[in-house]
């Protein structure tokens, strides 16, 4: 699956009461981070329930969370997916797991590192995965660090560079995920992404630094913070002077 992780994410994270979500293209993009292929627009077959990895990777994103494409209309240019009856295979979710979810004690031990941080930063206590009513209609969606007077929402991308120095291009669509939820709150909430500072030696910028410099344009005011899991320090993330 790889590139579409983020729409694994999205999809896993919808309440387990709701059987049925639409999304537009524009939306799914947004989730994901880039363009659908033009056969998403023009085949029908694209969108297929396919179980099969090497024909229809895309599938598995949905798939693998429980998910079925029960239609779509490619001339409005939406998708709706139904829940299914269960998952896929066990050996199937772990294949297209991302970093959190293959070790979600590194990512939970993040995000308590960086409630830590930030509540000494802004003085004021953070709460860990709070649920905030967003959208319209509105529902919940639980942010990972949300203030006491929740004047301050945040989420973790505990992220890395790969082993060889590449851009993990799906991990990079879910922290643009998060700032796509982020943009529902109010204008006068202090938003932010928190990521972990990560180097690698064939970059000359963090990983923190390559996202704001390729994905500022749909920030929207929400802040990208870089925390320094070694040093225990917090570096905002802003154009160069």
């Amino acid at each position: 699956m790889g590139k579409y992780d983020a729409l694994y994410d999205f999809l896993e994270r919808i309440p387990p009461d709701v059987g049925e979500r639409t999304l537009t293209f524009d939306e799914m993009e947004k989730i994901l981070g880039f363009k659908l292929p033009k056969s998403a627009y023009a085949y029908r077959q694209w969108w297929a329930n396919s179980t099969s990895p090497h024909q229809h990777p895309h599938a598995q994103s949905w798939l693998a969370a429980g998910w079925r494409v029960e239609a779509v209309n490619q001339r409005d240019k939406w998708v709706r997916f139904q829940r299914g009856k269960q998952r896929q295979s066990k050996s199937e979710i772990a294949r297209v797991s991302s970093e959190n979810r293959l070790n979600p004690g590194k990512g939970k031990r993040f995000q308590e590192k960086a409630a830590e941080l930030l509540s000494e930063r802004f003085q004021v206590e953070f709460r860990l995965d709070y649920p905030i009513a967003i959208g319209n209609p509105p529902k919940d969606h639980r942010f990972d660090l949300v203030s006491s007077d929740q004047r301050h929402v945040g989420e973790c991308k505990n992220y890395s560079w790969t082993k060889t120095g590449n851009v993990p291009s799906a991990k990079m669509g879910a922290v643009n995920e998060a700032v796509f939820y982020l943009s529902f709150l109010p204008k006068d909430t202090i938003r932010f992404v928190v990521m972990r500072k990560s180097v690698h030696p064939t970059r000359d910028e963090t990983l923190a630094d390559y996202y704001y410099r390729t994905y500022r344009h749909l920030l929207q005011g929400v802040l990208v913070l870089e925390i320094d899991v070694e040093n225990d320090t917090i570096r905002k993330i802003e154009d160069a002077l």
